[in-house]
């Protein structure tokens, strides 16, 4: 999974609607950040490198994280079934690549 298929899940998982522009990097994923106009404003959804953006995903979904020294993160679904499971090096990632896994999940339900 490439990651703008990763951030694309994570926002579908959030509920954000996002709008890809290309301004140099075909993987930024620019979202309505509220600022009026009816127009899409500046607001950047990049949570495999945006820290806050990350926690977000793991408090709405109530995600579970353990340090696995010396090799990374590891992080699970805890109340989402079927539960996912995702290890890496980076924290961010792991947990974008278990919201993605989940979302992906969901989409094939349907």
């Amino acid at each position: 999974m490439t990651d703008l298929e990763m951030t694309k899940l994570c926002a579908e998982a959030m509920g954000i609607t996002l709008h890809p522009m290309w301004q140099g990097r075909a993987d930024e994923c620019m979202y309505n950040d509220g600022s009026g106009g009816g127009g899409w404003g500046m607001g950047k959804y990049d949570p495999l490198h945006d820290d806050a953006q990350a926690m977000a995903l793991v408090r709405k979904f109530r995600l579970k994280v353990a340090v696995i020294a010396p090799t990374g993160w590891r992080v699970t679904t805890a109340f989402i079934k079927p539960a996912q499971a995702t290890h890496n090096d980076d924290l961010n990632r792991a947990i974008c690549e278990c919201v993605a896994n989940m979302q992906a999940a969901k989409e094939q339900k349907t």
